[in-house]
């Protein structure tokens, strides 16, 4: 079986917030693919499930913080408002009553001092009265601003909140799915163990086999031999002891 090189925890979890980007969520079988395109490394499915489960931790925490950092980033703006809104409804009272007053003092003016001066003090009055109405509506304005602000900010953190829980069951079943590739996984290196090993009994029993067939076959050759050679030495024996035969009766005519 093929060595497997090492991936350390920290490339597993820049893997796993590259395949976010991609809107990939990281399990192990994307994880493989990743790496295996990257430069071809490779590691145990458990390494890659204990890195998950650590970036997960982190992509949680990375989570919660981008909630707080809204909270901070609103919290000065409505501060601010409120400061603001209480300084110009003060500054509004306070200009009701020194309209009251100017009023009561006109009344006395007109009284004193003619229908002229009553007229010119109304019609300064009605411009301040203007000016702080305008002031007012602007106030208005912004205030509908920051409502809206703020209802656009609950209506993103809801969604974030929704996108996280729906991420979290995505992960769960991943998990669940991950679990059980790691345990189909680990069985079917179990078989492979134990047909690597039979494999290598059957080549030891070929090899066994072999080496017995031609010991046979070698040790019938040497008796064929032995056989051929004692048969032959027969005929050589036969072969004499008939010429001298043939010598005797030779000898005899003669």
């Amino acid at each position: 079986m093929a060595r497997k090189a090492n991936i350390t925890s920290e490339e597993i979890h820049m893997a796993c917030w590259e395949l976010m980007e991609l809107n990939q969520y990281p399990n192990i079988p994307r994880l493989a693919e990743y790496f295996s395109n990257k430069d071809g490394r490779k590691c145990s499915n458990t390494t890659f499930m204990k890195a998950i489960s650590e970036w997960e931790d982190l992509y949680r925490e990375h989570q919660e913080n981008q909630f707080a950092s809204l909270s901070e980033v609103l919290a000065p703006t409505f501060k601010s408002f409120n400061r603001k809104l209480m300084e110009q409804l003060g500054q509004l009272l306070d200009e009701k009553t020194v309209d009251a007053e100017s009023k009561q003092k006109l009344k006395v003016d007109a009284v004193e001092g003619g229908y002229l001066s009553l007229s010119q003090a109304l019609s300064s009055l009605q411009e301040k009265f203007e000016t702080l109405s305008k002031s007012y509506a602007k106030s208005q304005i912004e205030l509908s601003e920051l409502k809206a602000k703020l209802s656009y900010s609950e209506e993103r953190r809801q969604d974030l909140k929704n996108q996280n829980q729906v991420l979290f069951h995505q992960l769960k079943k991943e998990k669940e799915e991950n679990n059980l590739l790691a345990a189909n996984l680990s069985q079917k290196e179990v078989d492979l163990a134990k047909l690597d090993n039979e494999l290598a009994s059957l080549k030891a029993d070929n090899r066994r086999t072999f080496e017995l067939e031609q010991k046979q076959a070698t040790l019938q050759k040497e008796d064929s031999d032995a056989k051929w050679q004692n048969l032959n030495d027969r005929l050589d024996s036969m072969t004499a002891t008939l010429l001298s035969f043939q010598n005797k009766d030779r000898e005899i005519d003669e």
